[in-house]
């Protein structure tokens, strides 16, 4: 297979980002990719999605290295994949989705707007998300990078 790539809009009236979501609203967890002073850190994570997937939110304990890491250094990207799903239903379609973005951990204030866009998802967290010591973090997606079949590239800019 020849290797392609490919610049679409992130519209949601496109065929390719109706894909983007099933994956973003299938998938329960994803991986978090933070730096700080040169070392990358990774973590597994719950997340919710807006339906224009340009916002992720995830929630943290305040006092993690994810959570430091992000107020040293706010570029972080996430990466979420249907790899178990294709393996388990026999796909031969393997897809892996990196999402950039900028993180931020929002105040208390800014926290009700995605309490029902979360816990919708994430029930089971009701308790964690309003616990004082849990950090909410608001990623503003700054591109996504879809990969299938290993070499067919689609980047999506909002």
């Amino acid at each position: 297979m020849t290797a392609s790539r490919r610049t679409l809009p992130l519209d949601p009236t496109l065929p390719e980002f109706g894909e983007l979501a099933a994956l973003m609203s299938g998938r329960q967890s994803l991986v978090l990719a933070t730096c700080r002073d040169g070392n990358p850190y990774c973590s597994l994570m719950a997340h919710a999605a807006t339906s224009d997937l340009r916002t992720v939110i995830l929630a943290s304990p305040a006092k993690s290295r994810k959570v430091d890491n992000i107020r040293a250094n706010p570029a972080v990207s996430l990466l979420i994949t249907n790899q178990n799903r294709a393996e388990a239903s026999g796909e031969t379609s393997p897809m892996a989705v990196t999402i950039t973005g900028t993180a931020e951990i929002i105040t208390p204030e800014k926290v009700e707007a995605f309490t029902s866009l979360f816990l919708t998802r994430h029930p089971d967290l009701a308790r964690f998300w309003s616990a004082p010591t849990t950090a909410i973090i608001r990623i503003s997606v700054l591109g996504i990078m879809q990969v299938r079949h290993f070499q067919e590239i689609t980047e999506f800019v909002p």
